[in-house]
């Protein structure tokens, strides 16, 4: 991926390498071909590959929040086409007759 033979972008000479604080080492999987990177570089050159990712993972974050939007219409338009003069609840809120508000049992006593 990186070439230490050319030119450095910044200075117009040849690659200074490992004396160099822009060449550092890559560990990870190239986003465009899914091969494992292990091997040091440019970081101007790394910018790039990173910039790939970020592309990548966006890319899956939208995806992923469309697929949500589209099941969370599909649910609001079922409950349009289902709803019915009674609200409906999942969880039986109401208190029960025999119920005063105390939280004691009051046949333990």
């Amino acid at each position: 991926m990186f070439d230490p033979t050319l030119d450095c972008p910044l200075y117009k000479e040849p690659c200074h390498k490992h004396r160099c604080a822009w060449y550092l080492p890559l560990r990870g999987t190239d986003p465009q071909t899914g091969q494992d990177i292990d091997e040091w570089g440019c970081a101007i050159v790394w910018n790039v590959v990173a910039a790939l990712e970020g592309n990548k993972e966006v890319r899956q974050a939208a995806a992923a929040i469309e697929s949500f939007r589209n099941e969370m219409v599909r649910a609001a338009q079922v409950a349009l086409l289902t709803k019915t003069a009674e609200p409906v609840s999942l969880i039986d809120i109401t208190p029960k007759a025999e119920d005063d508000g105390n939280e004691i049992d009051k046949t333990a006593q």
